[in-house]
């Protein structure tokens, strides 16, 4: 009923959230990002709640952030402590700017 799309990078990471017409809801969200280099290595937790409606797409992102090498990202959206959709990838990092994402 819901799907990850459109994951980016650049400054941040950015991911939509689809509602694939089940009812609208509030959706809590996660985007942790963990890897790097020694010396270069990240551990960033990202949540918030957004309310989607009924077919519609949210789009979520994080801050810039400092790493260097590859790093792994995991977006959750989760609906009254159930899991309703899991998404992981794998990214380069150079310093600031996040790049080459792919799905694992």
């Amino acid at each position: 009923m819901f799907t990850i799309t459109g994951i980016a990078g650049g400054f941040g990471v950015t991911a939509n959230i689809k509602n694939m017409l089940a009812p609208s809801k509030y959706v809590d969200y996660t985007i942790q990002i963990s890897g790097g280099l020694l010396g270069f290595h990240v551990q960033r937790y990202y949540n918030d709640t957004v309310y989607i409606k009924s077919g519609t797409t949210v789009s979520i992102s994080t801050p810039a952030f400092f790493a260097l090498g590859k790093v792994k990202i995991t977006v959750t959206a989760k609906c009254g402590g159930e899991s309703l959709v899991t998404g992981i990838y794998e990214a380069k990092v150079l310093l600031f700017y996040v790049t080459g994402i792919k799905e694992v």
